[in-house]
């Protein structure tokens, strides 16, 4: 519009045809907004950082939610909608209530607030069924769901024109750039399949893909549309307007509507697809970052076309009574027409969005989360921003806000929360909570809610207790058979087998077995202690360890004086033998007594004052005690009561409290024998295994026959 003198219109049947002209155009732009594309304006940047909601994962596929089994409320899992426009709020155009006062707009007010060229989005998903399920690292997810997805795009001389015919005045000589002027709008059903894939601790790694079945389409094609105001000529001293070129309607399923099948399952010809894709990473255990790129697919119109052109040469004062009411009129029949030869089939692309996102714990289960969107419109492309805090409030409540910024609307206090009551968990989010409240002062509303079934909840603690069980098993593991391999490559590299080491440079031999004293049979896991009696009578240990096999070759420096070992199996009392380490290598065969259920005190041997190999006695200073001095010192104080010896059933540990949350002090194998010291509950006994002792849960004793 220009600033050109105006008419002003005095005929009662022109002004009531103009009231008509302004209330039709209206109507177009709202039709054009019901009916047009996308979900595009319910961006959902609060509900991203969600904790434990399945639906997230339609935002970025990687997102695996923190249970075994999840099944979605029919029609009730997932509800969303959201309008927004980037020109103007119900209070800028005059209404002050947009739901209980007048909704008539005031376009000479609105004209103050748009742009050159503004956009209105809106729509909604409705979600019918919905699963997923964790398998392992796996998770597999699926849906049925209803898409509406709405977008139009309007320049200033739309609102201009508007403005002008609300005045009741005619600009003279005014121009009306109406060639940006664009809607389009798709009514979808969607199959939706996703698999999320968490590779290590760090990353996780999703793609869905989703089958679409077209229901409805209008989509417009502008071709340089202008309407312009001319000054009545000799003829009529009445104005009208020139129109230029015209806007070409396409459209699928309009015709539906005027009989009763108005929304089937799928319409055969209407097809198309869409592929997501995303990415978790868990930098540490407290920031996580995240990207995705979603809704990137195409829909082709095959089936039930019909079309529609916006177009006139020319308006003339005798045709503004009936022009806009009958025209539009027309278009709308002519959409809702089969056509009588086939028309040309088209392509519309979805509204994609592209998500990155930052999580970071700054206390338990309190979380700060940042999520940046770019969503790409046909025509257009539009940046939004949220910044959140989410904290579990309660057990079965967490709540967070955020401040959100899109679509040219800077005042967005979102709210969210989910609840959690047994298997059920309800959840609600808006990006901007006063659009729901005060919808006529703001320029975006939205919100989305669901109703969810979960089953296995905790996974990822179970998971992580179990994780650290394992690491706990497998370094136990790995420095026993690590410190079994020093031993042996000594053995290896140092021994020759029945005889004495190959590089005899200061090394001792003692090659030893077990065996029951009763019936001469070997025995199993034997326990060596080796001690240095030094002058003082003082006992330095120099080496111990465990023979699985109860016979073992243990490598000693040569050194003068008296050496102790110290030698117990399961149920059997400890053997203790002294010996000097002189340069050859020792044979010994120990005949171990069977325990009675009361421990005794372990029973000396014979000093050994004889090596057995090569007869070669020893000729070193006289600095040990003698053997009666020696076992003097070394009778031990009986132990305490037992009850018996126990086999364990299964594999298990036994930790240093009667919990399971007390720390490993050995992982026991199915058949190891133990010595049950007190019955301390029904479900831990103490037990004592070799010199350590501890508990073992009772269910995984039995007594050994």
């Amino acid at each position: 519009m220009n600033n050109n003198p105006t008419f002003k219109r005095g005929n009662t049947g022109l002004i009531s045809s103009f009231n008509k002209m302004r209330l039709a155009v209206l109507g177009a732009l709202l039709c054009s907004l019901v009916g047009t594309t996308t979900l595009d304006a319910q961006r959902d940047l609060n509900f991203y950082h969600f904790a434990d909601v399945m639906q997230r994962s339609q935002m970025n596929p990687a997102f695996i939610p923190n249970a075994k089994f999840i099944i979605g409320t029919p029609f009730l899992s997932s509800i969303g909608f959201g309008a927004s426009n980037n020109g103007f709020s119900y209070r800028q155009a005059g209404v002050k209530n947009a739901i209980t006062g007048s909704r008539r707009l005031n376009y000479r007010m609105a004209l103050m607030e748009v742009n050159d060229n503004n956009f209105v989005g809106g729509g909604g998903e409705i979600e019918i069924l919905s699963a997923g399920i964790r398998l392992g690292k796996h998770f597999f997810y699926g849906s049925l769901s209803d898409h509406v997805e709405t977008s139009i795009v309007y320049p200033f001389g739309t609102i201009g024109l508007l403005a002008d015919d609300q005045d009741m005045v005619i600009s003279q000589g005014g121009l009306y750039d109406l060639r940006e002027l664009m809607f389009q709008g798709s009514h979808y059903r969607s199959l939706a399949l996703g698999y999320a894939r968490e590779f290590n601790d760090k990353w996780n790694v999703g793609v869905r893909v989703r089958l679409l079945a077209g229901l409805e389409n209008v989509y417009s094609t502008n071709n340089g549309l202008i309407f312009s105001s001319f000054e009545g000529g000799s003829s009529t001293s009445e104005p009208g307007y020139n129109v230029e070129g015209n806007i070409y309607v396409m459209g699928a399923g309009i015709y539906r509507f005027q009989n009763e099948r108005r929304f089937p399952l799928y319409v055969a010809g209407n097809y198309g697809a869409s592929v997501d894709l995303g990415l978790q990473y868990k930098v540490n255990e407290n920031l996580e970052l995240s990207a995705s790129a979603s809704n990137f697919g195409l829909l082709k119109w095959n089936s039930e076309l019909t079309s529609a052109t916006i177009e006139d040469p020319m308006i003339l004062p005798t045709q503004l009574d009936t022009f806009l009411m009958d025209y539009i009129e027309t278009v709308g029949d002519d959409l809702a027409t089969m056509a009588e030869g086939r028309l040309p089939s088209y392509t519309t692309r979805l509204t994609g969005d592209i998500y990155a996102g930052l999580k970071y714990q700054v206390m338990p289960e309190q979380y700060f989360g940042v999520v940046a969107n770019t969503r790409i419109y046909p025509n257009r492309v539009d940046i939004g921003a949220a910044f959140s805090y989410q904290m579990k409030v309660l057990k079965w409540l967490n709540a967070g806000a955020a401040y959100t910024v899109f679509n040219n609307s800077f005042l967005n206090l979102g709210l969210g929360l989910t609840i959690d009551l047994g298997p059920l968990q309800g959840y609600f989010s808006t990006d901007n909570v006063f659009g729901l409240v005060s919808p006529g002062t703001t320029q975006a509303t939205n919100a989305r809610m669901g109703l969810n079934i979960m089953f296995g909840r905790g996974y990822e603690e179970k998971r992580e207790e179990q994780r650290i069980a394992e690491e706990l098993e497998e370094a136990q593991r790995q420095e026993e058979e690590e410190r079994i391999a020093e031993i042996n490559n000594l053995i290896n590299a140092d021994t020759i087998q029945g005889g004495k080491p190959t590089n005899f440079d200061g090394y001792f031999v003692f090659r030893g077995t077990t065996r029951n004293a009763t019936d001469g049979r070997s025995l199993n896991a034997a326990y060596v202690d080796i001690y240095k009696i030094n002058g003082d009578g003082f006992r330095e240990l120099i080496h111990t360890s465990r023979y699985p096999e109860g016979s073992f070759d243990i490598v000693l420096f040569a050194q003068p004086g008296t050496h102790e070992m110290h030698v117990e199996n399961f149920g059997y009392q400890k053997e203790i033998y002294q010996f000097r380490a002189t340069e050859t290598t020792l044979n010994k065969d120990f005949m171990m007594i069977p325990k009675p259920v009361m421990d005794s005190p372990a029973r000396p041997v014979a000093v050994n004052t004889s090596p057995s190999y090569e007869e070669q006695p020893y000729e070193g200073e006289n600095d040990v005690a003698s053997a009666e001095d020696g076992f003097e010192d070394e009778i031990e104080e009986p132990e305490e009561q037992a009850r018996g010896l126990f086999s364990i059933t299964q594999k298990t540990s036994l930790r240093e409290e009667a919990t399971s949350k007390s720390g490993v002090i050995k992982r026991l194998a199915e058949g190891d024998q133990v010595l049950v010291l007190e019955e301390t509950s029904k479900f831990w006994w103490k037990v004592k295994l070799g010199d350590r002792t501890g508990w073992v849960k009772a269910a995984l004793l039995q007594p050994t026959e």
